[in-house]
């Protein structure tokens, strides 16, 4: 009984009993995170579920991957410290049993070896983890709200140094809005949203002109002088220019051109490429959220999903109108945050961003120069210099296809 009582013991801290004489094959787990787990542990055998004589893993070694990641985000109820009111109908929040769990947030798996996963762990009360507090991407994201409706409406200028009344210092998973900054520098980090653009990648700026109109030189198709940056942009306040691109033609065009226009207009277009390496941020990667079961990522997860929520917002398109100066602000802060404040692990600079297109869904950039840092293709560049003219060309605007009914993004 002694040993037999040790067993059930650690079984019982384990959390899941383990299966005996079950090996399972990559091509059954079906999810590509565990079919990782299962190749880090493989060995030639007999797959316990389609018979074939293949590479194949215990199954233990899939079970407990799958249990320590449930662990990450889901906990037994009454270890979680959720409520308990016999009188109330029992728990007091939403909990399941393991089958549901499984079949609801376990991995993608045929349904005899997920009933293998789920009959191994142990059947409790199961809960999200903290169930009184906010998961990191909630935290992050209501302190991106909260921050955008702060600059807009309170404090604009002054905003590091004033006084946010609605904050409630004493709410451990509240984050006051003016940190929000430093905080998305540091998902960045974490996600690696760090990348270059090579010396030599061609980079397209489009001007909607009348046909009439010649533009050849990088000062007509570069961004404009600052007196002349008279428009608040998604990126850039009315005074500081920027220059807006895309690494196509259709998405220049599109981000640019105003279709329901029906004056006959042509895309004045510069085809410009990077003198140097460009260091950027890239938004347009971060929708995707790794899965739970991924052995790489899933400590991400919650910041993948800030990520997915704020570029969402980040990039949604705000319709030209007495009230874009204003609803471009949050964005134009973030930017000036990029290029001013944050620093690379090697104390570098950043360049610009990468976002993606509302129109095409490709990728479009801004570039953190302005009119003398571009030059034409005969010039020399500069410490300044950022970008080169390497062809100017005109686009037939009637040769391009009438976009959905999205707003300017620019």
């Amino acid at each position: 009984m002694g040993g037999i009582k040790r067993q059930m013991e650690e079984e019982m801290e384990r959390g899941y009993s383990l299966v005996d004489d079950t090996y399972v094959c990559a091509r059954c787990v079906e999810d590509e995170s565990l079919q990782r787990i299962v190749r880090r542990n493989w060995s030639k055998g007999i797959c316990s579920y389609c018979n074939m004589t293949r590479r194949v893993a215990d199954m233990n070694h899939v079970i407990e991957h799958v249990y320590k990641s449930i662990l990450l985000e889901w906990g037994d109820a009454a270890s979680e410290g959720l409520a308990y009111e016999t009188r109330e109908g029992g728990w007091q929040g939403d909990v399941c049993g393991t089958w549901e769990l499984m079949h609801n947030c376990g991995p993608d798996c045929p349904e005899e070896v997920l009933d293998t996963i789920a009959g191994s762990i142990h059947d409790v009360p199961w809960c999200e983890i903290d169930p009184y507090s906010l998961p990191i991407d909630r935290t992050l994201v209501y302190g991106w709200q909260s921050f955008s409706r702060f600059i807009i409406h309170t404090a604009r200028f002054v905003f590091y140094k004033a006084v946010n009344t609605s904050y409630a210092t004493d709410q451990h998973d509240e984050m006051n809005p003016v940190d929000i900054l430093e905080a998305i520098g540091s998902v960045a980090k974490k996600l690696q949203l760090i990348t270059t653009v090579p010396a030599g990648q061609p980079i397209f700026r489009v001007r909607i002109v009348d046909p009439e109109v010649d533009l050849r030189r990088a000062s007509e198709l570069g961004p404009p002088p600052a007196e002349y940056a008279n428009m608040p942009n998604r990126m850039s306040p009315v005074g500081i220019p920027m220059f807006y691109g895309a690494f196509d033609l259709a998405t220049a065009v599109r981000e640019t051109y105003d279709f329901s226009d029906k004056s006959a207009k042509k895309a004045a277009t510069g085809a410009f490429s990077a003198v140097r390496d460009l260091r950027v941020v890239d938004l347009s990667e971060s929708f995707f959220v790794p899965s739970l079961f991924d052995p790489e990522l899933q400590s991400l997860r919650p910041y993948y999903r800030f990520m997915r929520d704020f570029i969402e917002d980040f990039t949604k398109p705000i319709e030209r109108s007495d009230r874009a100066h204003a609803d471009y602000v949050p964005t134009q802060v973030v930017t000036e945050y990029f290029r001013h404040v944050y620093r690379t692990d090697d104390d570098r600079q950043i360049d610009g961003i990468i976002y993606p297109s509302s129109k095409t869904g490709d990728k479009a950039l801004v570039i953190f120069a302005d009119a003398s840092g571009c030059i034409d293709a005969e010039d020399l560049p500069s410490e300044r210099t950022l970008l080169r003219l390497d062809r100017a060309f005109d686009v037939d605007l009637s040769g391009f296809d009438t976009p959905h009914d999205d707003d300017e993004i620019f």
